[in-house]
């Protein structure tokens, strides 16, 4: 009951943030939704491992669920405070705000891939190997 509920409220709590963000004046709102899909499929990841496994592992490297939500209490206490200045690039603009939530579901999907990636190496291993039919 605790850990269904626990998962369902950080789910449900993380995305009201990310389109409270989003519908904020500082950070676009696909910028917003970029971060909420990256952090959704590292949670997918996490329960689907839990399920197959048998193991609850909610830290991937250094950072958890508890390192990234003080991460993004940082970065809303910057971006209230902090200036948001404008990078011209040659064929786009973007803002510093919508460049680091840009940077951070960018690190999130890339900590997905090569966890999710080295999950399914681990798992590959453990498959029993098949013989073939005899005709």
């Amino acid at each position: 009951y605790g850990y269904y509920v626990d998962h369902i409220a950080d789910a449900y709590i993380t995305t009201v943030i990310c389109i409270g963000i989003g519908l904020s004046a500082y950070v676009g709102f696909v910028f917003a939704m970029f971060c909420l899909v990256a952090y959704l499929l590292m949670s997918v990841m996490t329960y689907v491992t839990t399920n197959v496994t048998g193991i609850f592992k909610i830290s991937y490297g250094k950072f958890g669920p508890t390192e990234v939500r003080f991460v993004i209490i940082l970065a809303n206490i910057y971006f209230y405070s902090g200036p948001n200045p404008v990078f011209d690039f040659s064929y786009f603009q973007i803002t510093l705000y919508n460049l680091i939530a840009a940077t951070a579901a960018s690190l999130i999907f890339l900590y997905f891939v090569v966890f999710s990636l080295k999950q399914i190496r681990e798992l590959y291993k453990l498959e029993p190997m098949k013989k073939p039919a005899q005709e």
